[in-house]
């Protein structure tokens, strides 16, 4: 699978920071601070790669890579590239690897429910179609016939003859700059630092976003477009914060309810007399 590997789509790649911290080469880097910029400038070019979590093993494309001047790769090299496998003329990190191979297993989840979710919307939208049908083929042919299409013929040319120019469909001009809605895109990814600053912690952000892709992806017709998929994200969030701080209140008030004890009456003494 790792030769498949492309998340040139995902703007971020994740970063494991327990294990960062704890490894040999983050004890390198505190050492020495401009290891940690030539490793993470390697890191981040390798998400990008394809296969993704792999650079081509070539000195001139390293060093530029990683931004170090070129007098300085061949010294710094095997440190820089401690960790990583070199195969096919590529070479690889592993942590970076599978990094990349979990976002393209998420993207994939993600698309099946998506694709799920429209099958089921249109099983939905056949079945009432077949209902409406079978609920107008009431009358015989016969009076269908003699009846009702006589008088939907008169009807359609007195409307034609006297107010149908009222009835036309405007049309939209030419060159109009209407801007179009659209479904959600399935490389969206949320904004993690909106996410943050409402105060959604950050194991929590994925989760909401999960749930805000489920969402959105199984809204049938127009009610699963949007104009800006980022401002309803932001408003998602806004709504989840708030969530968030109405059960904290909640919980406070229970908790101040619960010191009271079976005696305690709220009044005006009991509040503001200075009692603890």
């Amino acid at each position: 699978m790792s030769e498949s590997i492309d998340v040139r789509c995902l703007p971020y790649m994740p970063l494991q920071i327990e294990q960062l911290r704890k490894s040999k080469t983050w004890l390198r880097c505190r050492r020495r601070p401009d290891l940690g910029f030539y490793v993470m400038n390697l890191w981040m070019r390798a998400w990008h790669e394809v296969p993704a979590g792999s650079i081509e093993d070539d000195n001139d494309i390293l060093a530029d890579a990683a931004m170090c001047p070129p007098e300085k790769w061949e010294e710094l090299r095997d440190i820089l590239l401690e960790g990583w496998e070199s195969r096919g003329g590529r070479v690889y990190h592993r942590t970076v690897t599978d990094l990349a191979t979990e976002a393209v297993t998420k993207l994939r989840g993600n698309k099946k429910r998506t694709e799920a979710a429209r099958l089921a919307a249109e099983a939905r939208r056949q079945t009432v179609a077949q209902d409406n049908v079978a609920d107008t083929v009431t009358e015989p042919v016969t009076d269908a016939v003699t009846g009702n299409v006589t008088s939907s013929v008169t009807d359609a040319v007195t409307d034609h003859e006297g107010k149908g120019r009222e009835g036309k469909i405007k049309e939209e001009p030419i060159g109009s700059s209407k801007k179009r809605g659209s479904r959600l895109p399935e490389c969206w990814q949320p904004d993690h630092s909106f996410g943050l600053t409402e105060g959604i912690p950050a194991d929590e952000i994925d989760r909401e976003a999960d749930k805000f892709r489920d969402h959105w992806h199984q809204q049938p017709g127009q009610r699963g477009i949007k104009l800006d998929w980022d401002a309803a994200w932001r408003n998602w969030i806004r709504k989840a914060s708030d969530d968030r701080k109405g059960r904290k209140v909640s919980g406070s008030q229970r908790s101040e309810s619960s010191r009271r004890g079976p005696g305690d009456v709220l009044s005006n003494e009991f509040l503001f007399g200075g009692r603890s």
